[in-house]
């Protein structure tokens, strides 16, 4: 099992290189900076297994380069378990937040550590085996209907469903909180929709999501799609939310990444935060009652079965065709 472990403490590589020794059938890389470390996982020929990551790291910190590694194809899933002292919660949700699988606490026991780290080669060796069937998914995905006005579950860290995000509200302490409810509507979607497959579809939607995530990233937030060119989401904290730079930001970056991810598209949609409400402190119960009603009472397209729209484009074809003949 190949391990890339990164910490600014000689002390902590040395009980690393100590539990993890080649005899019992690891390989373990340290690196002391998480600079060196991003170099060693892009210079590697083969790729590491788990990755050991401190959470407080000189320039680079930890949750930064897990960040930066599940933005790359080849670390978007692998293990990253996070070696901290730090009891902060915060902080340990930011990292949970850019991707983290794990936390591990100092000072850590060499067993348990030894067992996190080979619970995590286990989960390592199931996503590999997901990934070989991934060309077999994508081709079902083509031909598995998308609606509009569906809720999807997006592959993008950061977003989640709506039902998740009310369910966490509700489990919320009694007591008020310091919060923001925000919208992002997506102007220009509808016409994408029409135009591409189910698959393309949804890559535009993980591009526009990725870059919500990023202009939000410095912030404890949450989002998710709603259908209908729409997401939903919640930003803790007390601290005003300037909309009107957010959406600036949010075009801008999707202007920026928009030809690479997504080229059979030339042009990208335009995006918009606002408020779902202006009220700022809420209960959990409150937030989750907003943010339910509010998605209920946005919905505008009427859905259709697959049926129902057999028989609507088959009546449109029928009337098409006898206005044609009568033209005849």
């Amino acid at each position: 099992m190949r391990i890339l472990a990164v910490d600014d403490d000689p002390v902590i590589l040395d009980l690393l290189t100590d539990v993890f020794c080649i005899q019992d059938g690891y390989e373990l890389e340290c690196h002391s900076t998480a600079e060196s470390g991003i170099a060693a996982l892009t210079e590697a020929k083969y790729p590491f297994d788990c990755i050991l990551l401190d959470i407080m790291l000189p320039g680079i910190s930890g949750i930064e380069m897990c960040q930066k590694l599940r933005q790359t194809k080849a670390y978007r899933s692998t293990p990253v378990l996070m070696i901290t002292a730090s009891q902060q919660v915060d902080l340990m949700r930011k990292a949970f937040n850019v991707g983290a699988t794990d936390f591990i606490a100092k000072p850590f026991n060499g067993v348990e550590l030894n067992a996190r780290v080979r619970n995590a080669g286990m989960l390592n060796d199931s996503l590999s085996k997901a990934r070989l069937a991934e060309h077999n998914l994508d081709e079902l995905t083509q031909l598995v209907k998308i609606r509009f006005d569906e809720s999807i579950s997006l592959d993008v860290i950061g977003t989640s469903d709506a039902l998740e995000i009310e369910n966490r509200l509700l489990r919320f302490q009694p007591g008020c909180y310091a919060m923001t409810l925000v919208k992002l509507d997506i102007f220009g979607l509808w016409g994408i929709y029409c135009s591409v497959s189910a698959l393309i579809f949804r890559k535009c939607l993980e591009t526009i999501a990725g870059t919500a995530t990023d202009v939000l990233n410095d912030k404890d937030f949450e989002l998710a799609y709603v259908g209908e060119g729409r997401f939903v989401g919640l930003i803790l904290g007390s601290k005003r939310i300037d909309r009107n730079a957010l959406t600036e930001a949010f075009n801008t970056s999707l202007e920026h990444v928009w030809l690479d991810q997504i080229g059979e598209i030339p042009s990208p949609p335009k995006g918009k935060f606002d408020f779902i409400a202006g009220q700022r402190i809420w209960s959990g119960l409150s937030a989750s009652n907003k943010l339910q009603d509010f998605i209920k009472g946005t919905k505008t397209h009427k859905s259709f079965s697959a049926s129902e729209e057999v028989s609507l484009f088959s009546r449109l074809e029928v009337k098409m065709q006898s206005r044609s003949n009568d033209d005849s």
